[in-house]
């Protein structure tokens, strides 16, 4: 099991490799956002081992993967070495040196439970007019899910989208894939 506690307050005590696996199992769900985020710069939060990061680069002009543990950075430096349009910065939310509107779109995959919704304000400072807010992450209400974070602090897709909306975006797709939902959001 990858999260044992509520809430997580020693990031460097997770396998980021094992992590990497099991995010893989996640990756044809991206396919909904590659004509997205074609030639666009993308922002991985909380990018952990890097799988979504790799993924991104495949279609994005540039991704900036941000972790604030040593051990993702470390697996992320190993697995992205010759990945030429992936930027590797150790930080956590509120801490990012990007100027406000810098990127077109922010990425958080698994992750925003964590984070917490309080952490929107200032990712949705860093997006540029026109530009979107993707969140992939475990569905509250997905049934027979036997690993991830517990049951009582995943978010609903309608608590996400309530307070993303509150923040000026506008949902404009979801996705819903094994466990997890994909909400794509627009700044307008």
């Amino acid at each position: 099991m990858l999260f044992i506690t509520d809430k997580m307050n020693n990031w460097d005590s997770i396998d980021y490799e094992k992590l990497n696996e099991r995010s893989a199992e996640l990756l044809p769900i991206l396919s909904n956002i590659a004509d997205l985020i074609k030639e666009q710069d993308v922002l991985d939060v909380a990018a952990g081992g890097g799988v979504f990061a790799a993924e991104l680069s495949k279609y994005a002009k540039t991704v900036i993967a941000i972790d604030q543990s040593e051990s993702a950075i470390k697996v992320m430096r190993k697995i992205l070495a010759d990945y030429k349009n992936i930027k590797i910065v150790k930080s956590v939310v509120e801490s990012i040196s990007l100027p406000n509107k810098s990127v077109d779109v922010v990425f958080i995959a698994n992750a925003l439970h964590d984070i917490g919704l309080q952490s929107i304000t200032k990712l949705n400072s860093l997006i540029r007019d026109g530009g979107y807010f993707i969140d992939l992450d475990w569905d509250k209400e997905a049934e027979g899910v036997i690993y991830g974070p517990p049951i009582s602090i995943r978010l609903s897709a309608s608590s996400v989208t309530s307070t993303v909306e509150e923040k000026g975006l506008k949902l404009i797709d979801k996705y819903y894939y094994k466990s997890h939902y994909l909400l794509i959001y627009k700044k307008e």
